[in-house]
């Protein structure tokens, strides 16, 4: 659900920057700047080292492959999982004012100095706790693997233990971003207060086995069913799920087939069709970005939904590309070339960056509507959406929640 992160990350190239002004010190420091919603980061530690660092995107701490000095600019050469990064920057003293280019894409960037790359005050709890730790792995026999994660517990007799699911992309158990743990930070928060929390290093990830990115959501219910057998054989009762994202469609998956599951808290997951929450995400997102006029985002809106309406589960996937590439081609060539070079600098870039739907982790994903798996929900449910979220849309999602259980008091009444 990031395709914010995929525009930034997955074909990123290089960022050229201008510098106003006149001083011939060299910009060293670190800077910050905003590409696309994006925040990134360029530390310039002297003539020969620069990192560059986007959180959100996972290049943590990437080191330059070499420094160009030439008259009056420095040229910050990077490398990234085969991406080839430029930062081009003049001399000169307090704002780096420019373009970010995404191949033939140009976006305005300004780069200012700051201090500091992590929060004035951290979220990451530190000791000593009220409440202890413990190791647990568990085994999911239809994948054939083991995961491990960590339960924190609370002092008491008796507790209860939610589950933590992570949303889409590969996670480790504190669903960590940037040295931002925010699983971490919900453990300890809920721990403290009562509550124990078991929280785990997705499929591929940390210490846990298997393979993420073959797999589908479906398969994710699957290993936390393994989860909640595991604290259930372990003696722990009043077991609840917590998920985000896409964690928040797969919590009541897995509750609708387990009695062990006492409650489900879905945390900015999707309460509506996927297909509709996702052509709702790319409006905003390209209404965000303010690069394309209303009558173009609305005709992209129509492509996407075409491709959407295409993409089904149950087609060999080699039967796809061939409609798929009509598709791409009938949109891509019809736009001008101003727009054409927004969106891709060749129309088989273009093509490309949407066969990447074809995986069976999409397939699955755009083709489910998590209204009949709510609707058959027996347990409390909590739904929490931020309002400014832009990837999942509180509105839509909400109201999916509120219908799908309204329906299920009613059925309840009847009784």
């Amino acid at each position: 659900m990031t395709h914010r992160l995929q525009l930034v990350i997955s074909v990123l190239l290089f960022i050229c920057s201008n510098l106003y002004g006149q001083s011939s010190a060299r910009p060293l420091g670190l800077w910050k700047g905003d590409v696309a919603g994006t925040q990134l980061f360029l530390d310039i530690r002297n003539d020969s080292l620069s990192v560059l660092m986007i959180p959100m995107g996972g290049l943590d701490s990437v080191k330059c492959r070499s420094i160009t000095l030439k008259a009056d600019s420095l040229r910050h050469q990077f490398s990234f999982m085969g991406m080839k990064i430029d930062v081009i920057t003049d001399l000169g003293p307090d704002t780096l004012v420019g373009d970010f280019v995404q191949n033939k894409q140009r976006f305005p960037i300004r780069l200012t100095k700051t201090e500091s790359l992590k929060p004035k005050r951290t979220q990451n709890p530190q000791p000593p706790f009220n409440y202890d730790s413990e190791e647990i792995s568990f085994y999911n026999p239809a994948a054939d693997i083991t995961l491990q994660g960590t339960l924190t517990k609370p002092r008491s007799k008796e507790f209860p233990v939610v589950i933590l699911i992570s949303g889409s992309g590969l996670q480790n158990r504190n669903s960590e971003v940037f040295d931002h743990k925010p699983f971490l930070v919900i453990a300890d928060y809920l721990s403290s207060r009562g509550i124990g929390v078991f929280r785990y290093d997705e499929r591929g990830a940390g210490k846990s086995e298997g393979a993420y990115h073959s797999a589908t959501s479906e398969d994710f219910k699957d290993d936390v069913l393994c989860a909640v057998h595991k604290l259930d054989s372990l003696g722990y009762q009043n077991i609840g799920l917590a998920g985000h994202s896409e964690g928040g469609l797969i919590a009541p998956l897995a509750a609708t087939e387990s009695q062990k599951v006492d409650f489900v808290i879905s945390l900015a997951g999707p309460g509506s069709a996927i297909d509709s929450m996702m052509l709702i995400q790319n409006r905003q997102i390209l209404e965000d970005q303010g690069l394309f006029s209303v009558e173009e985002i609305s005709e992209f809106i129509k492509f996407t939904q075409q491709v959407y309406e295409l993409i089904d589960i149950e087609t060999p996937k080699e039967e796809l590309y061939e409609p798929l590439g009509q598709l791409c081609a009938d949109f891509y060539t019809t736009r001008d070339s101003t727009v054409r070079s927004l969106y891709a600098p060749s129309q088989l870039a273009f093509y490309q960056a949407y066969g990447q739907m074809l995986t069976p982790w999409f397939r699955w994903f755009i083709n489910y509507d998590p209204q009949p798996t709510i609707k058959r929900l027996s347990c409390p449910v909590l739904a929490l959406n931020g309002n400014l979220d832009i990837q999942v849309a509180s509105g839509p999602n909400l109201e999916g929640y509120r219908t799908a259980l309204l329906k299920v008091l009613l059925h309840l009444t009847r009784w």
